[in-house]
């Protein structure tokens, strides 16, 4: 028979213990290279975690203000959140940055 402190402990250890994703999240801003933070970034976002991709993508347009595909993965990121004046904001840019990045232009029609 457990006694009832032990059966707590079960209880609250799992919320005691970082996640998986507030792990990677962390790990996206401390030390990794443009690409693992991209790599990290758009596996949030391809599984739909928009909010989890937003630090790493954030991180990774800090890293490199001029890489296109940074930015139009944070732009769909912020325009699936409906946050769209950030949206719009970086989706632009990935426009003037690479004009032949054709979805840039179509999420940007979308947010707008």
């Amino acid at each position: 028979v457990m006694s009832n402190s032990i059966i707590l402990l079960f209880l609250l250890l799992p919320a005691a213990l970082p996640s998986t994703q507030d792990s990677e999240q962390e790990a996206c801003t401390s030390g990794l290279t443009f690409e693992e933070t991209m790599r990290v970034g758009v596996s949030f976002s391809r599984s739909k975690n928009h909010e989890a991709a937003l630090p790493c993508l954030q991180h990774a347009t800090q890293l490199r203000p001029k890489n296109a595909g940074a930015r139009v993965y944070l732009g769909e990121s912020m325009l699936r959140l409906k946050r769209w004046e950030e949206a719009i904001l970086h989706l632009e840019r990935a426009c003037e940055l690479d004009p032949t990045k054709i979805v840039s232009f179509l999420l940007l029609g979308a947010a707008a």
